[in-house]
Formats: structure tokens, C-alpha cells, sequence
């Protein structure tokens, strides 16, 4: 099944289809011995066949940059990704180290209960 045209292919060939139209009629204008008016239609013409340059030229311009910018968040969330891996890592340690604090306590604990059990509170 073939892609469908997004909106920014369907802009560009259809500034390509302008193009085409507006170069058509540049040629049909060319003449030397027209009425006033067709040498206005040829003006014209060009103006449009320069509009259409300069779009097609700032399309590809915004073309580039889009690449760019995609490239760019590729990369930035490729470093999200590490950045949280990463983070899972040092909760994991985290939780690591809480169960060994709540065992040293319990064994601080434990041994503090023993020492007051013995004569004099443990001192000699």
C-alpha cells in the first residue's frame, strides 16, 4: 500500500505544478509583437515564475532545518532515555541502601538491648 503524500508533499508539487503552468505561460508570452495586454500577462508571468523560485527555494530551506531539528531530537531523546536508565539505576541502589540502614538499626538495636541486660548496663 503505497504512503500517503503528507501536506508538505502535496504543497511542494503543487508549487511544482504552478511552476509548470507559470513556465507555460512565459513561453507562450514570449512573443515580440504582442498587444499591451500580453506583454502584462508576460510581466506577470514572471513575477510569478520568481514567486515560485523563491518558494520552492524557502521549502527546501524549511526542508533542511526540519531534518536538522528531527535529527536533534533524536539525539536529545536518546539522552532521555540514558538519563533514565541511569536514574532506575540509583533508585535501585537507593532502595539498596535503605533495607541495609533499616538492618543496621535493627542490629544497633539489638545490641543496645543486650548491652543493658548485662550487670551495670554493660560497663566494667
Amino acid at each position: 500500500m503505497a504512503k500517503p503524500a503528507s501536506a508538505g508533499d502535496r504543497d511542494f508539487f503543487g508549487l511544482l505544478a504552478l511552476g509548470s503552468l507559470v513556465g507555460n505561460v512565459v513561453q507562450t508570452a514570449s512573443g515580440k509583437d504582442l498587444p499591451a495586454r500580453h506583454q502584462e500577462l508576460r510581466a506577470y508571468a514572471g513575477q510569478l515564475q520568481h514567486r515560485y523560485h523563491d518558494l520552492v527555494d524557502r521549502y527546501r530551506i524549511a526542508a533542511g532545518q526540519y531534518a536538522i531539528l528531527r535529527e536533534e531530537n533524536v539525539r536529545l531523546w536518546n539522552e532521555v532515555q540514558q538519563f533514565h536508565e541511569l536514574l532506575q539505576g540509583a533508585n535501585r541502589r537507593n532502595d539498596e541502601l535503605a533495607r541495609e540502614n533499616t538492618t543496621l538499626h535493627g542490629t544497633i538495636a539489638r545490641l543496645e538491648a543486650q548491652i543493658r541486660k548485662q550487670p551495670n548496663g554493660g560497663r566494667t
